[in-house]
């Protein structure tokens, strides 16, 4: 699909990652909505600066860095253009 293309291509963009994406199964606000989709990233070597079992996603100490903030927003506004194209 073209739009999901859309939105892998804005990661691989900014994050020079070459690795294939993967999807989650977990529940989002997304299917409240028809034609909709989550769209979030996970940066590659990301995460472990609190240590072992810290800082994990939806734990009380989840946790991005600046450099990943700033990158996900390059990649959500790289999304955005990629998607108003098509």
């Amino acid at each position: 699909k073209p739009e999901i293309r859309a939105l892998v291509n804005a990661y691989k963009t900014v994050s020079g990652d070459t690795d294939e994406t993967y999807t989650t199964g977990g529940g989002t606000y997304a299917r409240a909505f028809p034609n909709t989709v989550a769209f979030g990233v996970t940066m590659k070597g990301s995460g472990g600066l609190l240590g072992d079992g810290r800082g994990g996603c939806h734990e009380r100490d989840e946790y991005i860095t600046i450099k990943e903030l700033h990158d996900s927003i390059k990649i959500f506004v790289r999304a955005i253009m990629n998607l108003s194209t098509l």
